[in-house]
């Protein structure tokens, strides 16, 4: 071996990691190698590195072709070792595509057999996802290192276990003589010698377990790689489950940047492109590719099936058509088995292999969206010929099978799923039995049981815990929401499903589709009992609330209200009383609201009810504060605090953290309010509360602000503004865009502060909040001043003031200063008499003449 080529391929390494500008421990994380193996290769004391190495590598690197083929080329060839005193070996299945995804699971099944950690791999996983693919390329790659024979027994025809031993002796060239037995021919010729032998689709065979043992147990040089939708169940078995190929992520629209070294996403223009060859993965087309392997999870053989279609649609028409996969998924290459031919022939191998009690389970649990947890599994599926108790040992069987994934979730619990092609097959078998009604009549039952628990858990110390339950579950709950929106006769319960769910919404940020479901339950649920529609009122007036329609929201609380007076539900009325007040205190009517939360108050206390009294003390400590009466504010504010303590209610504690740091902050406390704030911030993060998490940031963002800390407060408020548009709370948007364009105002950006005040002065007129309207109306006095247009200035000043005088919210010492600062340089630049003259022109203006001339020279 010519010393000059290692040094080629050393070198030629170490300058590719060196110029895509990666470190040894860099290159080693992405190709799935050690740091010591990336050091060996780069200095040559490894000298002949695996073709699947050098693969792992040059997909590390991102090289293009021609650099990949330079790279494999100056690798030296690996020397074949001959089989001595052998027959003739045969040779494995050649594969007929590239192995595409799977480097690391080949570093790592060829590493448990050629370090001795294993002697039998079993390979698991469902039906098309690759398992027989992967075994080959391992084998290809072990065959140098098991001279004494390698053999591969594909048992995917074979129905009696009894004929599994002659297939092997015949996988390796073996003659039976009748001499002797199989089993003693295969151990005589196997013996102590480092053999290899690939047992390919072992699921329907499991009964072969006890011959497979002894064969390892007398043959200590074999070792055995087997595919299976199943374990053996033996001593020497080391499970080794096959994954689907890794998936795009599609939070937001990818770039094709994104979307292209995705290993699901290679496979499949890699297929494309053999049906199509001018087939081109781009920007226009990368998300529905994207989207495309996400609905087909991944699944090798269904992205090969599909991709093959690109020759009649695009990826496109492709995603459009996926309602329905299964039907879909035919037509694969007639080389391969007829089980690999079709997805749906894939699964139906696996569900002919169940026990009756065990198909019953698979097809009924295709009635769960997103997944389940083995309560649920035995709540919605357990009738007729399952028990309850039954449930978990077939569930355990399927999991086996590898037709149900078990996964172990955030909360320590065990979560189930299927994969939607399997699901989908599942769930035509239900139709096949007749089951649907009963089972989505049992779903529901369920998902309106939990949701009302969780309703009451909301409100104290395990809220958490019942956000991320109701999160897990969402999938099911929309699920069950949809099939009641169908069904006229189940309205109601629709209704009092959605009604229950609006806290979850709201904490979580499904504020538009909270309201969707809300509004769609009650124009189907007329009929509903006036308690369950009360409820329904409340709950969609109170997200109409996180989303700045106040007006829609006091209507809303308001016939709530009437139901419950006719009711005589007096907490239901105090509690829609305390909504009003708020819906008023969003419209800047705070001397009214006050009033309507002082009743409320009262009846809470007459209850002896903590969590409603807390809930009054908070709101009437907001409206004092905002109306310029701190001492009160802050005794309201305490008192809430000290109740949440005692009920372990961590969200309700933030909203009043955060509303007793507005109230030091309008004190100029602004110490205190930053403390209180980012305590409220880092309670609402934890919780997962977006629309908390927004209000504390943008209250962060005004103290930087204040403080003259424009940078701090522009990145604060842009992570706010994000938020509220994300939740589509109008209210939020507006208030954030107006103290944004203040800040950057002082950054010197006038023409960003001039459009963000005209877009938060359009949202505010719209959902008429008069103080964001009196604040952007002073906004862009300041941006006239600085401009020296000081008639306009004053024009604009008295128009705020009007405004601002509308409401009975107090102008706060820590805003004087910015006020005052505007007066000056207004003042500046007129003679008394005319700035008199100007701020009263301003001041004559209606609301609607105010923003006109606000606008009108912009």
């Amino acid at each position: 071996m010519d010393a000059g080529e290692l040094l080629q391929f050393s070198q030629r390494l170490r300058r590719l990691r060196e110029a895509a500008g990666l470190t040894q421990e860099d290159l080693a994380e992405r190709a799935g190698l050690s740091v010591k193996a990336i050091g060996a290769l780069e200095t040559g004391r490894r000298q002949r590195p695996y073709p699947h190495t050098v693969r792992a590598l040059a997909d590390a690197l991102g090289l293009s072709e021609d650099a990949r083929a330079e790279l494999a080329g100056s690798a030296p060839k690996r020397e074949r070792t001959p089989a001595v005193a052998a027959p003739a070996r045969p040779l494995l299945p050649s594969a007929p595509t590239s192995l595409i995804g799977r480097e690391r699971e080949l570093v790592e099944v060829s590493g448990l057999l050629r370090g001795g950690t294993a002697r039998m791999v079993t390979l698991t996983g469902p039906g098309g996802v690759g398992k027989t693919r992967l075994a080959l390329e391992v084998a290809a790659d072990l065959s140098d290192a098991f001279p004494g024979a390698v053999g591969f027994v594909p048992l995917a025809l074979v129905g009696d276990a009894g004929l599994v031993l002659p297939m092997v002796a015949q996988a390796i060239g073996l003659e039976e003589t009748g001499a002797t037995s199989v089993r003693e021919m295969l151990v005589a010729r196997l013996g102590n010698q480092p053999s290899l032998l690939v047992f390919d689709n072992v699921e329907h065979v499991l009964a072969i377990a006890p011959e497979v043992a002894d064969l390892l147990a007398s043959c200590p040089g074999l070792m055995l790689l087997v595919t299976s939708r199943a374990p053996l169940r033996i001593r020497a078995e080391h499970e080794y489950p096959v994954r689907p190929l890794a998936l795009p992520e599609l939070s937001r629209v990818p770039t094709l940047e994104e979307v292209a070294p995705v290993s699901s996403v290679q496979l499949f223009v890699e297929r494309a492109r053999a049906a199509a060859p001018d087939f081109e993965l781009t920007q226009a087309n990368c998300a529905a590719v994207a989207a495309v392997c996400r609905r087909l999870d991944g699944l090798p053989l269904a992205l090969e099936l599909v991709a093959a279609r690109v020759r009649v649609l695009s990826p496109t028409e492709l995603l459009a058509r996926l309602d329905r996969l299964l039907p879909l998924l035919v037509g694969g290459s007639r080389d391969l088995p007829e089980r690999q031919q079709t997805m749906r022939a894939a699964i139906d191998w696996s569900h002919e292999l169940l026990a009756p009690s065990q198909q019953a389970l698979f097809r009924r649990l295709s009635v769960f969206a997103g997944g389940w947890t083995l309560e649920a599994a035995e709540a919605v599926t357990a009738w007729g010929e399952i028990a309850a108790e039954d449930v978990i040992e077939l569930l355990s069987g399927l999991v086996e099978q590898s037709l149900v994934v078990a996964e172990a979730s955030t909360q320590g619990t065990t979560r189930y799923r299927m994969l939607e092609m399997i699901r989908q097959f599942a769930a035509g078998r239900v139709e096949d039995a007749g089951e649907t009604m009963a089972l989505a009549e049992r779903r529901l039952h369920w998902c309106l049981s939990l949701a009302q628990l969780a309703a009451s858990e909301l409100r104290g110390a395990g809220q958490q815990i019942w956000l991320n339950r109701l999160e897990a579950e969402h999938d099911n709950l929309r699920a069950a929401l949809a099939w009641c929106e169908q069904d006229v006769a189940r309205g109601a319960a629709g209704l009092q499903l959605a009604a229950a769910l609006w806290r979850f919404w709201s904490t979580r940020g499904y504020l538009t589709e909270g309201r969707r479901w809300l509004e769609s339950a009650l124009s189907a649920s007329d009929d509903a009992p006036p308690a369950v529609r009360a409820e329904g009122l409340n709950a969609a007036g109170n997200l109409a609330r996180d989303q700045g329609d106040h007006i829609y929201s006091a209507e809303l609380h308001e016939a709530a209200l009437a139901l419950r007076r006719a009711l005589g539900d007096r907490r239901g009325v105090a509690m829609s009383l305390n909504n009003i007040g708020t819906a008023l205190a969003d419209q800047g009517e705070y001397h009214l609201a006050a009033l309507r939360y002082d009743e409320a108050l009262a009846i809470f206390r007459e209850l002896a009810l903590e969590w409603e009294i807390a809930i009054a003390l908070h709101n009437l400590g907001i409206a004092h504060g905002i109306r310029g009466e701190y001492e009160q504010a802050v005794s309201l504010l305490e008192e809430a605090l000290a109740l949440w303590d005692s009920l372990g209610e961590s969200n309700s504690r933030a909203r009043s953290l955060d509303a007793l740091g507005e109230v030091v902050r309008r004190r100029a406390d602004l110490d205190r309010a930053e403390a209180l704030h980012e305590t409220s911030l880092a309670l609402r993060r934890e919780l997962g509360d977006t629309r908390g998490t927004a209000i504390s940031l943008r209250n962060l963002g005004l103290i930087a602000h204040y403080r003259g800390d424009n940078a701090l407060a522009v990145r604060l408020m842009e992570e706010s503004l994000q938020l509220n548009e994300k939740l589509g709370n109008r209210r939020g948007v507006a208030l954030t865009r107006g103290i944004l364009a203040s800040a950057v105002l002082q950054q010197g950006d006038t023409q960003r502060a001039l459009e963000l005040y005209g877009e938060a002065l359009d949202m505010d007129r719209e959902i008429g909040t008069n103080v964001g309207v009196a604040d952007c109306l002073l906004g862009l006095a300041a941006i006239a001043a600085q401009a020296g247009d000081g008639e306009r200035a004053a024009r604009l000043l008295g128009a705020s003031d009007v405004v601002r005088e509308a409401t009975d919210e107090a102008v706060a010492p820590v805003d004087r200063p910015g006020y005052e600062r505007i007066v000056t340089i207004i003042e500046a630049s007129l003679s008394p008499a005319d700035f008199v003259t100007a701020r009263a022109a301003g001041s004559a203006l209606t609301q609607e003449d105010a923003i006109a001339e606000a606008l009108s020279d912009d």
